[in-house]
């Protein structure tokens, strides 16, 4: 049923549907402009703003230490950088992984790292390859949709009008 022909109520929830939709897709593609680059930890604490969102790889010796606090057989912790102290890196948590484990997600816990805790670490960056890719796909999905609307139609033939502008009778 094409659009024209729906009450005003069912084009009103399509248009809420579609919205939410289009919502939630470029909220998907948006994290996916962020890449994670790697960098070392040492560095990582001494360079990287507070606010940085960064994650960082547990060693074994890590593992034994996050355990009591945390949980055990962590691997790897994501969040965002709250600052330095000296070498130790103080943290935001917003999630952990574990060994053998799907990740888990927190809120409001603090944590503080050494760098001989870390195996790994890197800070999420906008990706200006992907978010470029991002953008032309949308514009290209945007302008096929235009084109699309425009060669189609609106899909009613206009009525025969008579020579006085009305009807023909």
């Amino acid at each position: 049923m094409a659009a024209e022909h729906l009450p005003h109520a069912a084009r009103a929830r399509r248009a809420r549907r579609a919205a939410a939709a289009l919502t939630l897709a470029s909220a998907q593609l948006l994290a996916g402009c962020y890449t994670y680059v790697p960098r070392d930890a040492v560095v990582l604490a001494r360079e990287a703003p507070p606010g940085a969102r960064v994650a960082l790889d547990v060693n074994d010796a890590g593992r034994a230490a996050l355990a009591p606090t945390l949980a055990p057989g962590i691997t790897r912790v994501e969040g965002t950088l709250v600052g330095a102290r000296g070498d130790t890196l103080v943290l935001a948590l917003a999630g952990y992984s574990q060994i053998r484990r799907p990740n888990t997600r927190l809120v409001g816990d603090t944590l503080r790292l050494s760098p001989q805790h870390l195996e790994g670490a890197a800070e999420r960056r906008l990706s200006t390859r992907r978010t470029a890719l991002v953008v032309g796909v949308g514009v290209a999905l945007v302008a096929t949709f235009l084109i699309g609307r425009q060669l189609g139609g609106r899909g009613v033939p206009p009525e025969s009008r008579g020579p006085d502008g009305g009807d023909d009778q």
